[in-house]
Order: C-alpha cells, then sequence, then structure tokens
C-alpha cells in the first residue's frame, strides 16, 4: 500500500521530513522534499533549508559551504536537541570550537534519556573538541 503523499499536508510532510532526517531514512526525506518542492504554496526557503539539511545528513557537507547554511539555526522545532547538533556540526565545519562544544552540550541537556544515538553520536564530538585542537583524529 502506497502512502497517501498527495493528501498530506504541508506541515505533516515537514514532520515526516524531519523524523526521516533524524531517523536516517534518506528515501521518506526525499520523497517528502520532493512532495513539497511539487506543490506551489510551499515556501521556497523552507524546501532550500530541507534540502541543506538532507545533503548534510546523507550526502556530507563541505566545510565551505557551511558559512553561507549556517542561517538554517531553529529548523527542528519540534526537535531542538537535533537543531542544537545541527548548529554544533555546523560550528564544528566551520571550526568555531567553543560554539560547537556549547551548541552539543545544550542537545546533550535537551536529549530524551531513550536516544542513544544521538548521545553517542554527542559524546564522540565532545570528546573530539576536548582532544588537542579541537580535531576527530
Amino acid at each position: 500500500m502506497e502512502f497517501p503523499w498527495k493528501e498530506t499536508s504541508t506541515r505533516f510532510l515537514k514532520e515526516l521530513f524531519e523524523t526521516a532526517l533524524i531517523f536516517g531514512d534518506d528515501v521518506i526525506a526525499r520523497k517528502s522534499l520532493r512532495e513539497m518542492a511539487a506543490r506551489d504554496g510551499s515556501p521556497l526557503e523552507l524546501r532550500g533549508r530541507m534540502n541543506v539539511l538532507m545533503r548534510w545528513r546523507f550526502e556530507g557537507l563541505l566545510a565551505s559551504e557551511a558559512a553561507a547554511l549556517n542561517m538554517t539555526a531553529t529548523y527542528f522545532a519540534s526537535f531542538p536537541e537535533y537543531d542544537e547538533y545541527f548548529k554544533g556540526a555546523m560550528s564544528e565545519l566551520l571550526g568555531q570550537v567553543s560554539e560547537a562544544r556549547t551548541h552539543f552540550e545544550r542537545s546533550m541537556a535537551l536529549a530524551p534519556s531513550n536516544a542513544g544515538e544521538l548521545r553517542e553520536a554527542l559524546g564522540n564530538h565532545l570528546a573530539a573538541l576536548s582532544a588537542p585542537h579541537g580535531h576527530r583524529r
């Protein structure tokens, strides 16, 4: 049975995209983004931010691109712990160690206790930032 994409509200598509992004389901994330792009009333800026997040999550993002994309702050209205994680990752790419650490610490404080993968990733980032020169080895 196919999911009724055409009958889904734009708001629900955004939430579906966010959930797929968080749980690493690139097929659902891409389908949500494609469906939103096909709609006339879907804001271009929102679709642009969604595309940036998808590229960051599934395709990697070059540090040179991160400066221009740092404007994606406060995207995850329903998932502030992932918003902080994303801001931390952008700061880390830009070499802003102090800012990255602050965002990762906020994310850790906001993350639910059962968010094991997120907590593990945050621990790895924080450990790497504490290493000499704040770089991953």
